[in-house]
């Protein structure tokens, strides 16, 4: 019996840094940011991160008002932006595959004058991401011009970029 609960007790105690431990590394990227200089390739954890460092940065460049768009690559980059800015834009997808945004976008960019096409992308990948980005956008939208990027932080760090396009709504 002695034994069966100082297993027990050993086995919580490890769950529980384990528990720890993973949560640091999602919250702040401590064990990456210590052993990496960038963003791995392989850490994922930025799907799971809130992106509202996008709605601040698009606050402070003015870009969150009334004949802006946002449009984002892929729905589940959308989802994240349109969770990030809270509604005060419409967010569209650019990609076929709009899941349910093809029910809540019907004419989102029809009264805009200005679309900000808004992602980001994995480590490592950022020129094709970006190159993606300006073709689909092009397609759809006149004079596109890349912005300064907007920097994701985790635990308080710089962390991941967004890719930020301007474009005129009509051409």
């Amino acid at each position: 019996r002695k034994w069966a609960r100082q297993n027990l007790i050993a086995a919580g105690l490890i769950v529980g840094l384990v528990v720890l431990v993973g949560a640091s590394q999602f919250r702040s990227g401590l064990i990456t940011r210590s052993i990496l200089e960038t963003s791995p390739a392989w850490d994922d954890t930025t799907h799971a991160m809130d992106w509202f460092d996008l709605e601040r940065g698009l606050r402070e460049r003015g870009w969150l008002k009334p004949g802006v768009v946002v449009a984002a690559r892929n729905w589940l980059q959308a989802a994240k932006i349109d969770y990030a800015l809270g509604g005060s834009v419409p967010v569209i997808v650019l990609k076929a595959d709009r899941r349910h945004f093809a029910f809540l976008q019907t004419g989102a960019d029809r009264g805009a004058q200005t679309v900000l096409v808004i992602g980001l992308p994995d480590p490592g990948r950022e020129r094709p991401f970006r190159d993606d980005l300006v073709r689909l956008a092009s397609a759809r939208y006149c004079d596109l011009k890349s912005e300064p990027e907007i920097v994701l932080r985790r635990g308080g760090l710089p962390y991941r970029s967004f890719v930020v396009l301007s474009a005129r709504a009509k051409c």
